[in-house]
């Protein structure tokens, strides 16, 4: 996504249906512009671990296993039936989007009011040789 040079910084939402209340987002996005999706209802996939004795969402497991605590959100408002099951996984995670509020928070945001905590599912590999058959069909009809 491209912004104009004269535009401020990228909003952290995307919004797939306009004038939906639902923000879609990434990490990479919520660390450019944080302040853009404060109070909103936002969605984001993420690393769920356990830091200090709280839930948080790091943005991958590299994070969480060195410990990049900057570049994470805690989970406030997630009921531990909501959790189970789903620690230490990659999940999809739906809660109202706050700034951190002091030094005893070092993480980027808090997302409270937690309403949808779902694992993820990894995406089954593909075999390249698919591939290759593929751009040889495609080779065979263009003649070249």
């Amino acid at each position: 996504i491209h912004a104009p040079a004269d535009s401020g910084p990228l909003d952290a939402c995307f919004h797939r249906v306009s004038n939906s209340s639902r923000c879609g987002t990434s990490f990479a996005r919520l660390n450019a512009n944080p302040r853009s999706a404060v109070g909103k209802d936002v969605v984001l996939v993420g690393y769920l671990a356990v830091r200090n004795g709280l839930p948080v969402l790091f943005p991958s497991e590299d994070d969480y296993s060195n410990d990049v605590v900057f570049n994470a959100v805690e989970l406030r408002g997630a009921g531990s039936e909501m959790l189970d099951g789903k620690w230490y996984r990659m999940v999809i995670v739906q809660a109202r989007f706050s700034l951190s509020e002091g030094p005893q928070e070092p993480w980027l945001g808090v997302m409270s009011g937690v309403s949808k905590v779902d694992a993820m599912l990894p995406v089954e590999r593909e075999d390249p040789a698919a591939l290759r058959v593929h751009i040889d069909s495609i080779r065979d009809r263009s003649g070249r």
